[in-house]
């Protein structure tokens, strides 16, 4: 595979050898100068159709295989003429190339034509010295010839600027749409999903024999593990591993319980600390000013199937915020396994909550105590 600096090597050569003033024909011009820029500077070579003839016309160069750019040839002795302005640009628009001159409006007219009935999206157009390269199809609606090309102007200035002209037009610039991402402005807008790029997405697979093997051993080995209440604490203590982001996050929720707990219980225990948000060496919010100012707001842990929520509540009950949980009322309800299939949620909520707060916390909510207190204003003003 040629590297670029090989093919900067090879272009330097070229330009060594070519005698001034010299006007080739069409012919001579692609045998001369085009043939070694694309094969032996460009990375071309093995993946060039010449002369195809198609519909209405044949084409100079196709290049690759399938066929993604189609070259448009003109004699050595046709100038592109640039706009005053634009010889030092290498991005111009095509509307002002073709206004300025009607030989190279005529000459991307023609090429991307060809380009439309073929359904080739890279065209380029060159006399050999100059190349001009742009999208020959567009699927942004945006009209082809509001769009912008890329403009060499001359041998000399693909040498100066080899590196450019190797990430846009080379075989492997040309296959990674860097010249898409250059003339579309791809990256100002939201990248396109992973998925769509696969063919026949989405799709069922069904599991192979070892996948299926694999499930049933973890499902037996470790799901009914976790799911067994006297191993579960024992289990999220020895197995559960906390790392980077993780530790952030489980020390910062224990901070956040802390403080908003920290005045309910024990008369011994502190308020929440006000602390400055910055100070003369650090501008970080501190764990405990972030804590301070969420206890008072619910905590919504959001996440796809399976990627460890109930494991991290899990690990802040027994392992990080042991002391926390110990000070508070904890109700644990899992919807997913067991809420599914109930028929009325509001009930199966208020009957977990009420079964959690009698068997765990002994506190029974039909106590003459709780009710008292619970009724006290409607008490007083009935006794009034």
């Amino acid at each position: 595979m040629l590297t670029l600096a090989q093919g900067k090597e090879n272009l330097r050569r070229l330009i060594d050898s070519l005698s001034e003033g010299s006007d080739r024909n069409e012919s001579q011009t692609r045998f001369h100068i085009i043939d070694i820029v694309l094969k032996d500077c460009l990375g071309w070579e093995g993946e060039i159709e010449v002369e195809n003839y198609e519909e209405k016309g044949f084409t100079d160069y196709e290049l690759g295989s399938p066929r993604i750019a189609i070259l448009e040839a003109k004699r050595q002795g046709r100038t592109f003429e640039l706009p005053a302005g634009y010889s030092k640009k290498i991005v111009v628009d095509l509307k002002s190339l073709m206004q300025f001159s009607v030989e190279t409006s005529n000459a991307i007219e023609q090429v991307q034509h060809y380009c439309s009935l073929r359904g080739v999206p890279v065209a380029i157009i060159s006399n050999g010295t100059q190349y001009i390269a742009f999208l020959a199809t567009r699927t942004d609606g945006k009209s082809i010839f509001e769009g912008d090309a890329i403009v060499f102007h001359s041998l000399e200035n693909i040498y100066e600027k080899f590196n450019e002209i190797w990430q846009l037009l080379s075989i492997q610039g040309v296959k990674e749409y860097n010249l898409f991402r250059r003339l579309n402005n791809i990256e100002k807008g939201i990248p396109k999903k992973l998925s769509s790029y696969l063919l026949n997405y989405p799709k069922a697979r069904y599991r192979s024999e070892t996948q299926t093997s694999l499930r049933s051993l973890s499902e037996l080995f470790i799901q009914d593990i976790v799911e067994n209440e006297e191993l579960e604490e024992n289990f999220i203590k020895e197995c559960y591993c906390e790392s980077g982001e993780l530790e952030q996050y489980s020390l910062l929720s224990k901070n956040i319980l802390k403080k908003r707990y920290s005045a309910l219980f024990h008369d011994d225990e502190h308020s929440p600390t006000l602390l400055p948000v910055k100070d003369k060496k650090h501008n970080n919010l501190t764990l405990d000013a972030i804590a301070g100012s969420l206890s008072h707001r619910p905590i919504v842990l959001l996440g796809d199937v399976g990627v460890g929520k109930t494991s991290f509540i899990k690990n802040l009950i027994y392992n990080t915020a042991t002391s926390e949980f110990k000070n508070s009322i904890t109700i644990y309800i899992n919807l997913g396994s067991e809420g599914a299939l109930t028929s009325n949620l509001k009930d199966f909520i208020i009957r977990e909550i009420e079964e959690q707060l009698y068997e765990v916390h002994d506190i029974h909510l039909y106590d003459f105590d709780i009710i008292r207190g619970i009724y006290a204003s409607e008490i007083i003003k009935f006794d009034r």
